[in-house]
């Protein structure tokens, strides 16, 4: 794995970032309260792929919303200059940890669903017409911990 660059927990200053991230990455991206909602939740989490010379400079980002022994992953982007360079599995490793690991994504993005099987993700259930801008199903993936029992939808 690349590892030109550092996972940081990210802060307020970078959402600016994020949301130019999220506008080149999802045709419904989240709006910037979500962001200042997540910076001020006590389950979210935010971590941040940045560059090793500057804090200031990201690269991507996750979101998630950890409930132990279970962890959401309510977003996770890299900007496309930077995509397939390890970073989107290197921010899922490190909220992820040892917690049951679900998320949601588009039927059609199948390049994250590549990223996802190869990391042992494995489809739970279908979300029938879930996303809009266009409405499209939503694949609900489960990665469980060694020693947790697999659940269903």
């Amino acid at each position: 794995m690349n590892m030109d660059f550092r996972i940081i927990p990210a802060d307020t200053e970078l959402i600016p970032q994020m949301l130019k991230i999220e506008n080149a990455s999802f045709s419904d991206p989240w709006k910037e309260e979500l962001f200042n909602f997540y910076f001020s939740a006590r389950a979210g989490t935010v971590l941040a792929a940045v560059s090793p010379v500057s804090e200031l400079e990201l690269f991507g980002f996750i979101a998630a919303t950890i409930v132990p022994p279970e962890c959401f992953i309510d977003s996770v982007a890299v900007a496309p200059e930077h995509r397939r360079k390890g970073i989107a599995k290197a921010l899922l490793a490190a909220v992820g940890g040892d917690f049951e690991v679900t998320l949601e994504v588009r039927e059609s993005n199948l390049a994250a669903r590549e990223l996802y099987y190869s990391l042992g993700f494995e489809l739970l259930c279908v979300r029938k017409n879930y996303y809009d801008n266009p409405t499209e199903n939503a694949l609900v993936l489960r990665k469980n911990a060694v020693g947790h029992e697999k659940r269903t939808c």
